[in-house]
């Protein structure tokens, strides 16, 4: 008997040795994983020092001016951190200057290729060939106002959108635009990233802009992490199926969600026709956002809009066989017209309906029951919502402030009880 329970004992520890062997071998196994999936990422996507060569280069032949060029390549106290890209051609990066936390989003649109190969730049491709050399500052002006209104249309601030872009091209703060700080302003210009910061200038909903150098430009740190705030790199690693459940462990409290939410809904009303033209969300998924400590929701992913007008003009000169083809970014669609094989630029859906849509989920899991039903019927109207454009003038208000009442009315009583 002893010599069977002997047995039976070395059989367990050989059984617990042989699990503990097989699971530091998939830890392994997926650390290394991750480790490749990085470094893959980095060496696609992550040219930091292609980024600081090119501009420092340009900035040190006197080529480029900008209030956060001395600080990049001279003293240093503008530094990359870490990657955010996700396009060779969209490099965005944390990073410190001084000792704040920054996100620096660099133009390397045209010095990189698709796969993120470094291309040799000449006169025909470098972002920095206009205005030339012995243009005035009043012809810099009407180029720029021409610019602006061929890519926001006939919008009624057009003369103080110009004047904002002059005001930030002065860096060196003296009272006159230098070459080097139009050629710099101009590629930036360029940029619908760099454009609806101007454009939205004052309001609460978009990172501040702190500084550039070139076409490169600097904005505050808001923290990462999207509506659910679920680290990135474990939302691209998670499969399919855990994604909701990493949302449920990391995503604020409701009321803090139904915050977040507002401040969404209050941004789509700021770019809804505003004084500065209309842009629309082109990639609306969860990662556009960022939240503040306070649960401030911040609009971080600016790569993915761009004006209205620019995306009808583009739309307009497509040709087309199928709605497949008339589509700009991940979300906005128009219809083809098989007959005339155009796009349909009025076809394109507000940026409302979209927004209501990725609050849908966002907003109903956990929703106090007093307030479900009725928040469910009216973020399904949201995202139902069509028409035309004078249709569209006349719901689209009412709608988005049926929506934001009911959530502030909410918030309200639970501060209340």
């Amino acid at each position: 008997m002893r010599r069977v329970l002997l047995r039976a004992r070395c059989g367990g520890s050989q059984g617990i040795r042989a699990t503990h062997l097989f699971l530091l071998w998939l830890v392994v196994l997926l650390a290394s994983w991750i480790f490749y999936i990085h470094y893959s990422s980095h060496s696609d996507l992550c040219r930091a020092t292609t980024c600081a060569l090119f501009t420092c280069d340009q900035y040190h032949k006197g080529v480029i001016a900008g209030s956060a060029c001395r600080s990049l390549c001279d003293d240093h106290s503008l530094q990359f951190h870490h990657c955010l890209s996700t396009r060779p051609s969209r490099q965005v990066y944390t990073g410190v200057w001084g000792k704040a936390p920054v996100v620096i989003r660099c133009g390397l649109s045209q010095a990189l290729g698709d796969k993120g190969r470094e291309l040799s730049l000449n006169h025909k491709t470098s972002p920095y060939r206009h205005p030339s050399k012995g243009t005035s500052i009043d012809e810099f002006r009407t180029m720029l106002i021409d610019f602006l209104k061929s890519r926001l249309g006939e919008v009624t601030n057009l003369q103080d959108l110009a004047q904002r872009h002059l005001s930030l091209a002065d860096a060196d703060r003296d009272g006159q635009v230098s070459l080097a700080e139009a050629k710099s302003l101009w590629a930036l210009a360029h940029r619908d990233d760099f454009l609806l910061l101007v454009a939205l200038r004052g309001t609460e909903h978009t990172p501040r802009l702190l500084g550039f150098c070139g076409d490169t430009f600097v904005t505050e740190y808001i923290r990462d992490g999207g509506l659910y705030g679920v680290p990135r790199l474990l939302d691209a690693l998670a499969p399919a199926g855990l994604s909701r459940v990493f949302q449920g462990w990391f995503g604020p409290a409701w009321p803090h969600r139904a915050r977040i939410a507002i401040g969404l809904l209050e941004f789509t009303e700021e770019v809804f026709h505003g004084s500065s033209g209309s842009f629309l969300l082109c990639e609306a998924t969860p990662d556009i956002v960022a939240r503040t400590d306070r649960h401030d929701a911040k609009v971080t992913g600016l790569h993915g809009i761009a004006p209205e007008a620019s995306i009808r003009a583009d739309l307009a000169a497509r040709h087309c066989e199928a709605h497949t083809d008339c589509l700009f970014g991940s979300a906005c669609h128009a219809s083809c017209d098989r007959l005339a094989q155009r796009c349909l630029p009025d076809s394109l859906e507000p940026n409302l309906p979209r927004i209501c849509r990725l609050l849908q989920d966002y907003l109903i899991d956990d929703c106090p029951m007093e307030v479900r039903d009725e928040l469910k019927r009216q973020l399904g109207v949201c995202t139902a919502l069509r028409g035309g454009r004078t249709r569209l003038e006349l719901h689209h208000s009412l709608v988005l402030n049926g929506v934001k009442a009911l959530l502030w009315k909410q918030i309200s009583n639970a501060k209340d009880s």
